[in-house]
């Protein structure tokens, strides 16, 4: 009986080990225009290059972004300033 519930034991742990290895990936960085000054509150779209998946972010008061959960692959990002088109 002890092995059984030591073998059921060891069997969960590793159960749970192995799904908690989720890989995801992150962008983050400063936006700064052609003359290096940041820009606060430029918007950013980031499109997965691989399943065209899209996903927006604004830049803080400091011009900081970032976004999380996003899959591992590479990414395009295009920004524009906060009222301008």
């Amino acid at each position: 009986m002890l092995r059984y519930s030591l073998t059921l034991f060891v069997t969960l742990l590793l159960t749970f080990s192995l799904t908690a290895q989720i890989q995801n990936a992150r962008i983050e960085g400063n936006v700064h225009d052609s003359s290096g000054a940041i820009v606060p509150g430029a918007k950013l779209l980031i499109v997965n290059t691989k399943t065209q998946v899209k996903a927006a972010v604004e830049a803080n008061a400091t011009g900081a972004t970032f976004r999380g959960l996003l899959d591992p692959y590479r990414y395009l990002t295009v920004g524009r300033q906060a009222g301008k088109q």
